[in-house]
C-alpha cells in the first residue's frame, strides 16, 4: 500500500470513507496566528453594525430608544435637508436684484399703494411685518437706516 492521505486515515472498510463523504482535516488550534481572534471579532462587529444600520428604514441612523415611550410610535420622518436664511420679522434683508434700480416702499402691500421712498440696491433694511400676498408677490413691511418704513416685494429682498 501506498501513503494514506489525511482523509483516508481511520477510514472503514479499506480505509476510505462511504462514498459522496469525506472527512475533515483535523485543525490545529495552537498554529493560529495571535491577533486572528482579535481580527475576526472586528470583522464580525462590523458586518453585525452594516446589517442594523441596513435594516433601519432610509434617513434614520440613530440607535433605538432603550426606555419605553408610552402612547403611540409616531412614524419616522425624513431626516431635515438644511433650510437657507429666509426673511423673517424681525431679520435683516439687503437689496438685491433690482438691477440697479431704486426699490419703492409702498404705503400698502400692493402695487396699486402709494410710493413713500425709494431704496438703493444693496441698503440694509429691518424687516417689521409680514408677509402678506398680493398682486402676485409676497409684501414684506420694512424700516431703512433712515427710518422709512414701507411695503416692499419679497422678490428683491435677500436675507443677511
Amino acid at each position: 500500500m501506498g501513503k494514506r492521505r489525511s482523509w483516508e486515515a481511520g477510514a472503514g472498510s479499506g480505509g476510505r470513507p462511504a462514498r459522496g463523504t469525506r472527512r475533515r482535516p483535523k485543525v490545529d488550534l495552537t498554529r493560529i496566528p495571535p491577533g486572528w481572534a482579535a481580527g475576526a471579532f472586528l470583522v464580525l462587529a462590523a458586518l453585525a453594525l452594516a446589517v442594523w444600520i441596513l435594516s433601519m428604514p432610509s434617513g434614520e441612523t440613530e440607535a433605538p430608544p432603550t426606555a419605553a415611550v408610552p402612547g403611540p410610535t409616531p412614524s419616522p420622518s425624513p431626516a431635515p435637508s438644511p433650510v437657507p436664511p429666509r426673511v423673517a420679522v424681525g431679520r435683516w434683508v439687503r437689496v438685491r436684484g433690482t438691477e440697479g434700480e431704486d426699490l419703492r416702499l409702498r404705503s400698502a402691500p400692493s402695487l396699486s399703494g402709494e410710493t413713500r421712498a425709494l431704496v438703493k440696491e444693496g441698503t440694509l433694511l429691518r424687516v417689521l411685518e409680514g408677509p402678506v400676498e398680493a398682486d402676485g408677490y409676497t409684501w414684506w413691511r420694512v424700516q431703512s437706516p433712515e427710518d422709512q418704513t414701507g411695503w416692499a416685494a419679497g422678490q428683491w429682498l435677500a436675507p443677511e
